[in-house]
């Protein structure tokens, strides 16, 4: 895979074996590694991210609560016993007037308890599964050098294969437990004495001393600790399971007949359901693809959903199943895939992309564009994955794609609350497309432009008061905005005039969205800095004094928080740093250290305690990057100028100058 997250790829490995719903996981994986590797999310990828989504959180037969639901009509439309012949039925297990339906019921009576029998088996093996777990992970911990975690290899201890004849591990013990492959623990008991005993065996002699005596210390700790404390834990819960089991009734013959009775029906039902649902050819609409991706046997159906098969998933709240409770959460995985850095790129760039080619292009809105709120709607997701891996998967959201307000009726009156999604979607993806729209108008009235004679003499600003309250809503909108000025930015896309109308608006709804705060923005400033330096020299100075007084303001932020060592202030004097190497002609060395005066000043302002100065943060070294950052623009400029420009930002003149000097040198 070409993902750049292999913290999903370490878990799935970890758990060994998985069950098959996981593959969905594994499709997904594949989808955005191809789009990852490609540079670009096509439309049939969304449409197969989608897909895939809808089996992970939307798995068919899960209700609000994570269980499975059950069919609430059996007992309602399965035809209840007439009373007389439940009357004259003993429960003395003695033959009734019918002989002929007395063995049936004994011969089901006799299935049943070898069911149980089994059930009872299962659950033994899985408690064994759970107990080794435990052990295993309490191994680890103790195995401090990870020498007996993986396989040994030739490479690491020749001619191993030669003297051990069973080789094994932790990982593989782990695995083995996955599968349920231990019955009882003293299999599991055994293996962990072999691996030991393996290490014992294979490292003779001086060379393998220190090996002999982690290997016995490790023994002793699995001897007296964790090996009495499992056995102690399968011994209390199968005591548990045997007392439970004494308290319960022996049904009687008639009970079992309805219970079978009962029981064959209802597999009947879903038998017919499931043929049901496989010879549907329905093709349009949510149902279809929920019923069809959800199947067990109908993963192809996924990879073959094409870009008309876009539609946004349904808003719901789940729980993870308890069954599940032994595997890693599915939607957390899924989450965790999709906040992949790169893939968070492509689909805000395929947002941008989308509101250009396809909303603008067709005049349209972007409620009518289903790829927009799609692609939204995932970014959502990625937002709140944070969230979801905290909790573990337990419970599991899709948000509202943002189409509808939420009706709530209270009493007999009728509300609408407008969600979050929905006032983005409504409000404000609208203003982002008006940015980009004004960004190709302005560009057509400039000198050079096709609409330059009809120029109008002033062009509508961005008004605050437009973006009012888009603060409190999710960091998507910001994304989207910086996005479309880095692009905006890049050579070739605007020219001088357009920029000096175009700038001021995306800074006006820049400051809107971040609610006045900005210092922590490193990805942008990262973005931004490398889009502005592929202008080189042929930057004009007038929007270079545009970009850094705008930066400046991005020092200060609403909250009062310093920005004496944040993103804000290390990248705007790499940046500086970076001018300079092209040359006066960009950045003369009068300008280079004024503006490096001024991010002094502005970092300052924002400071509460008047004490903790530039000078402070300099002299006890805490600035971090910032002053490697100041050390560079030192080093570039003379020792008169070096020494003045110290001076007027508190600096001590009179020490480091000999580190500066020899530095110079």
């Amino acid at each position: 895979s070409y993902l750049h997250c292999s913290l999903v790829a370490d878990i799935l490995l970890s758990y060994g074996q998985l069950p098959k719903p996981y593959e969905h996981v594994h499709i997904l994986a594949q989808i955005l590694g191809n789009s990852v590797r490609k540079g670009l999310i096509s439309d049939q990828a969304i449409a197969q991210i989608q897909g895939c989504l809808r089996a992970i959180f939307q798995p068919e037969g899960v209700d609000k609560d994570g269980e499975k639901d059950k069919d609430k009509s059996t007992s309602a439309s399965s035809p209840s016993k007439p009373a007389s012949a439940s009357a004259s039925t003993p429960n003395t297990g003695t033959r009734t007037d019918n002989p002929k339906k007395s063995k049936p019921s004994l011969k089901l009576n006799s299935s049943s308890a070898g069911e149980n029998a089994e059930s009872e088996r299962q659950v033994e093996i899985r408690l064994i599964r759970k107990i080794v777990r435990k052990a295993v992970a309490q191994l680890k911990d103790n195995d401090m050098q990870r020498l007996f975690l993986n396989p040994v290899t030739e490479e690491i201890a020749p001619g191993y294969s030669k003297v051990i004849d069973k080789p094994i591990c932790l990982a593989e013990i782990e695995e083995k437990a996955t599968n349920l492959s231990y019955s009882n623990l003293s299999q599991f008991e055994k293996d962990v004495q072999l691996m030991y005993e393996n290490c014992i065996k294979y490292n003779i002699g001086q060379p393998g001393q220190w090996f002999r005596g982690e290997a016995r210390r490790q023994l002793k700790k699995w001897n007296d600790t964790v090996l009495k404390s499992s056995k102690d834990i399968y011994r209390l819960e199968m005591n548990k399971r045997g007392r439970k089991k004494a308290v319960v009734p022996t049904p009687s013959v008639a009970v079992v007949d309805t219970k079978m009775e009962d029981a064959q029906r209802i597999r009947a039902q879903q038998q017919s359901l499931m043929k049901k649902l496989a010879g549907s050819k329905n093709i349009g609409g949510e149902k279809r693809k929920h019923a069809s991706i959800v199947g067990e046997k109908n993963d192809d159906s996924i990879t073959s959903l094409m870009s008309e098969d876009i539609n946004p998933l349904s808003q719901s709240r789940n729980k993870k199943s308890k069954k599940d409770t032994d595997f890693p959460s599915m939607p957390a995985l899924a989450s965790m895939l999709l906040s992949d850095p790169f893939v968070v790129r492509l689909l805000l760039d395929r947002v941008q992309r989308a509101m250009r080619g396809d909303i603008i292009k067709d005049q349209g809105i972007p409620s009518i564009h289903k790829t927009t709120p799609s692609i939204l709607q995932l970014l959502y997701i990625v937002q709140i994955s944070t969230q979801l891996c905290a909790k573990r998967g337990k419970v599991y959201t899709v948000p509202d794609v943002g189409f509808h307000a939420i009706t709530s009726s209270e009493d007999s009156s009728t509300e609408l609350t407008d969600t979050e999604p929905f006032i983005a979607l409504r409000k404000y993806t609208p203003l982002v497309i008006k940015l980009i729209l004004e960004t190709e108008i302005d560009k057509r009235l400039s000198i050079g432009g096709d609409l330059y004679s009809y120029s109008i003499p002033t062009r509508p600003e961005t008004r605050a008061e437009d973006w009012a309250g888009s603060s409190s809503l999710s960091g998507v909108l910001i994304c989207l905005v910086q996005g479309a000025l880095v692009y905006l930015l890049q050579p070739g896309v605007s020219n001088e005039m357009a920029l000096l109308v175009q700038l001021p608006r995306f800074f006006t709804a820049l400051k809107e969205l971040s609610g006045g705060n900005m210092i922590h923005e490193k990805s942008f400033y990262v973005s931004l800095s490398q889009t502005i330096l592929k202008h080189k020299f042929k930057l004009p100075h007038s929007v270079r004094d545009l970009i850094v007084h705008n930066w400046l303001d991005w020092f200060q932020a609403s909250d009062g928080a310093s920005s004496m060592t944040t993103a804000v202030h290390v990248c705007f004097i790499q940046l500086l740093n970076e001018w300079y190497t092209f040359g006066n002609q960009i950045l003369p060395q009068l300008y280079y250290l004024s503006f490096a005066k001024d991010a002094v000043s502005a970092s300052e302002k924002n400071e509460r305690d008047e004490s903790m100065t530039f000078s402070h943060y300099w002299k006890n070294d805490l600035l971090g990057d910032v002053k490697v950052q100041y050390e560079r623009m030192l080093k570039h400029v003379p020792k008169d100028r070096c020494l003045k420009w110290r001076q007027s930002v508190g600096l001590d003149t009179s020490e480091e100058i000999y580190d500066i000097e020899m530095e110079i040198k």
